[in-house]
């Protein structure tokens, strides 16, 4: 029996002779970047980075490069020197404010590519009016008693007004510029920051879709948030009920409440 099932495993085996491959195109130049998505208030520079670089460097060569959108001032080309490998640009544009998620494209021209990188890198640029002075208070675990309130320094950007066009209802728009950075800095836990995007309309109710919030480095998972607020005008306030969950990990902090205290005189109802 077991010299039938070695002649039958022999007679579906075949010999190959393994012929590496020699005529790899190592030439052409890739784009690496660092930061792709830009939240620029009214004094920020506009201007963003990338780098090109090329992995064979052995010869001197040039390469032409593109944008999607001419408000960015890019070269057309870029020359290196036999053995330089890398070129860092910082390129200045103008976008008006109240620009929001402008896509732009830079890339390297197609016949110039190097095949294994990338060839292209898309930012997505918002320039917004920057709101002074707000902070943030947060209450953590409220339905047992547990924790406390902490209060800190935020920003907050006008991030566009939505119109329904059936019945004409504004809808205001407001991005939180990673409202939890301040506690990673301070080494509470908590990992990479992201934007909060809320929206609020002029009946002051808010809503916040569910979206990242930050990295738990304790629990190893990513904390989303999700919930409705209402707008206090005698207090020139939103207090949210968030609910904070690590969907990864199946669990979460419940739901913890969260106020988006604006400055006095601002008006945050859609206009």
């Amino acid at each position: 029996m077991l010299a039938a099932l070695a002649l039958a495993f022999n007679a579906c085996t075949e010999e190959y002779d393994y012929i590496p491959e020699t005529n790899i195109d190592l030439q052409g130049a890739y784009i690496l970047t660092d930061e792709t998505t830009l939240i620029l208030g009214e004094d920020d520079a506009q201007q963003l980075q990338f780098t090109v670089a090329r992995h064979d460097s052995t010869e001197a060569a040039t390469y032409k490069l593109y944008t999607t959108n001419s408000s960015i001032n890019i070269p057309a080309e870029v020359s290196f020197a036999a053995n330089e490998g890398t070129k860092h640009f910082t390129v200045d544009f103008d976008f008006p404010i109240g620009t929001i998620e402008e896509d732009v494209t830079i890339g390297v021209e197609e016949n110039d590519t190097y095949m294994y990188g990338a060839h292209s890198q898309t930012y997505t640029i918002s320039r917004c009016k920057k709101i002074p002075g707000q902070t943030i208070m947060a209450s953590y675990f409220l339905s047992d008693g547990q924790g406390g309130p902490g209060t800190w320094l935020l920003d907050i950007y006008e991030y566009g007004t939505l119109t329904n066009e059936e019945t004409g209802v504004k809808t205001a728009r407001y991005l939180l510029k990673e409202p939890y950075l301040v506690m990673a800095q301070i080494g509470q836990g908590y990992g990479d920051g992201y934007n909060v995007i809320f929206s609020l309309d002029s009946n002051g109710n808010a809503t916040t879709t569910e979206q990242g919030l930050y990295y738990d480095t304790y629990n190893g998972g990513e904390v989303t948030v999700a919930g409705n607020g209402t707008y206090y005008p005698m207090d020139n306030q939103v207090i949210f009920v968030w609910a904070m969950n690590i969907p990864s990990l199946g669990g979460g902090f419940g739901s913890v409440q969260h106020i988006i205290k604006f400055p006095t005189g601002y008006n945050p109802l859609p206009q």
